[in-house]
């Protein structure tokens, strides 16, 4: 008898949300999950108005820019950290590769419009980058331009059988 959990195709629902696709964070493979719309898509919401987020700058770890947006007091960040969806209370605002891979996988999720990352621009600290889902570009605007913000999580893929990783990543 398998015991190991398994993901659902992606597109599918589990873990919380829609399964979108995998990335290696740190030579590590996880599984992202994208909230649900009706719980974690947030409409005209400000990145922020804080200058430079020390630790907000990595375009692959959305949780630890997240967590550095919060212990500025960023309000975005709080408000998705504080999420409760179904079971799982670890989302956090997705990084420029998790939204790519959202794109990717699982845009008709999503509105064709902008949605904040929580990568914040290297060269000016003022500026953010968002995704675009029409036509996948991304780009940096001021933070305190109001946009949409989607909730994410994700699993390490450890957790689920050998197989599964040889599929899907």
């Amino acid at each position: 008898m398998n015991t190991q959990p398994t993901l659902p195709a992606i597109g599918g629902t589990g873990y919380g949300g829609i399964f979108a696709g995998c990335y290696f964070l740190n030579g590590m493979p996880y599984a992202l999950i994208v909230s649900p719309r009706d719980e974690g898509d947030f409409d005209d919401a400000p990145w922020g108005k804080d200058k430079k987020v020390t630790g907000a700058l990595s375009p692959q770890d959305g949780l630890a820019n997240t967590l550095a947006m919060a212990k500025t007091g960023n309000a975005l960040a709080k408000r998705i950290l504080a999420l409760q969806i179904g079971d799982f209370e670890d989302w956090y605002l997705p990084s420029r590769l998790e939204l790519f891979t959202a794109w990717l996988n699982v845009r008709d999720q999503f509105q064709v419009t902008w949605y904040w990352t929580s990568t914040q621009s290297a060269s000016d600290p003022d500026y953010a980058w968002y995704q675009h889902f029409l036509n996948g570009g991304q780009s940096t605007y001021h933070k305190h331009v109001g946009m949409r913000a989607r909730a994410v999580r994700r699993l390490p893929i450890q957790s689920f059988s050998n197989s599964l990783l040889s599929v899907a990543v």
